[in-house]
């Protein structure tokens, strides 16, 4: 992602994993939002699953103890879709209206080039998992917002690999990634949630 937005001069750029696909209008109305709000540095679109479920975009910092039941088999037990909803944003009522986030999937995002410069990209040093969370932090530290607009619309067929296993090649990628997280954004991962 970094080489790429290096080699453009667009002042947004549409960030978009292989499995994700944008409906009609979706990115013209992230640069939208993102044109009338100057301090938002990221817009994603609501996902959907293909079935047309939505699918969690929009999230809150997570908690060490709130991972644990995430990446564990306690997830069996208390399924983090009924626990967790607050992390999900599953408890609001605006689903209609933009809103907010700590941080945002990022399987589908349009960034203001300029906020992407001035947290100075993505963080070469996670794998494949966390990135996403991470740059959302430093976003939040300059400031800056993160937004989920629902007015903007794409499909994207997560795999969830992480969520159907325990143990893979993938699950230790995210333990790996969840530490750096946590070295780098201690008062992140160390608050309790309090609403």
């Amino acid at each position: 992602m970094n080489t790429g937005v290096e080699s453009l001069d667009a002042e947004y750029v549409a960030v978009v994993n292989p499995d994700a696909v944008a409906d009609a209008g979706c990115i013209e109305t992230l640069v939208d939002f993102l044109e009338a709000r100057r301090t938002a540095g990221v817009a994603a679109p609501q996902l959907r699953w293909p079935d047309g479920r939505l699918q969690p975009t929009g999230r809150s910092f997570p908690t060490v103890g709130a991972t644990v039941l995430r990446r564990s088999p306690l997830r069996r037990l208390w399924p983090p879709s009924e626990r967790q909803m607050h992390h999900y944003r599953l408890d609001r009522t605006d689903a209609d209206e933009p809103w907010r986030a700590d941080w945002l999937l990022g399987a589908f995002w349009v960034v203001r080039r300029s906020a992407f410069e001035l947290v100075g990209g993505m963080d070469d040093g996670y794998r494949m998992y966390v990135e996403d969370m991470d740059f959302c932090a430093r976003l939040a530290e300059h400031g800056l917002e993160r937004w989920v607009v629902p007015a903007a619309t794409a499909v994207h067929e997560y795999q969830a690999v992480i969520d159907r296993q325990f143990v893979s090649r993938r699950n230790w990628w995210h333990a790996r990634g969840m530490a750096r997280f946590a070295r780098r954004h201690p008062a992140l991962v160390s608050r309790r949630r309090t609403t």
